[in-house]
């Protein structure tokens, strides 16, 4: 999902696998790659040297987008953390995420929210992908700044673009959802209290609207 040609900066980079992909297959010019962690910070400068790609890459310890400029990269990365803090990342650096041509994110959970999140600070969803590992379903998000359409929240939860397209791994992601989400129903409705019918009601309307979701997917021609 990475456009050729562009400078990269990759936020929460660890060991800084991505940036140097991208540097050495030739994909990318340029990559800047940060991390908050000043153990990571200095794992990446050692890969980063490693692969001789110092001049390329710039390794920068900080926060979040605090190591950046507005405009100082063209694609801006942030894989492998939660949904709500790849949210905060964003909020606390909005002036930078905005002056951004596109914003990679791959959110570990809370996809959704994530979704919600960008919706509220002022993006909207160019792509979405689905990826997979064994039994593990990893969701792909690009982003622009944008208002973002009210899209139903069952179709939220999974993923607009991912419905809209739709991807080859939707159909299994979206049955590996429902059985999740049966377990949700069924923990919800023995809780006592007004919190748990609505969780046990909002499970029921999820798997319904889900069902038929997938219904409608394997009715579809190949």
């Amino acid at each position: 999902m990475v456009p050729p040609r562009q400078v990269v900066a990759d936020i929460g980079t660890d060991h800084a696998l991505l940036p140097i992909y991208l540097v050495g297959s030739g994909r990318v010019p340029r990559a800047i790659a940060g991390d908050v962690s000043p153990g990571s910070y200095a794992k990446a400068r050692r890969a980063v040297a490693a692969a001789g790609l110092s001049v390329k890459i710039d390794v920068r310890l900080g926060p979040g987008l605090s190591i950046l400029a507005p405009g100082e990269a063209d694609v801006l990365i942030i894989a492998g953390l939660g949904g709500l803090t790849i949210a905060d990342i964003l909020a606390g650096g909005k002036e930078v995420a905005t002056a951004a041509k596109l914003i990679l994110l791959q959110p570990m959970r809370d996809p959704a929210e994530l979704r919600r999140r960008l919706a509220a600070l002022g993006f909207r969803l160019q792509d979405e992908a689905l990826v997979s590992e064994g039994k593990r379903f990893y969701v792909l998000m690009a982003a622009v700044p944008g208002t973002m359409p009210a899209y139903p929240e069952p179709i939220l939860e999974i993923g607009p673009l991912l419905v809209a397209r739709p991807d080859p791994l939707l159909v299994p992601y979206v049955k590996a959802r429902i059985a999740r989400e049966r377990q949700i129903w069924e923990q919800a409705r023995r809780a006592r209290g007004e919190a748990g019918r609505a969780r046990a009601h909002l499970a029921e309307e999820r798997i319904r609207a889900w069902e038929e979701l997938i219904a409608c997917r394997l009715a579809q021609p190949e």
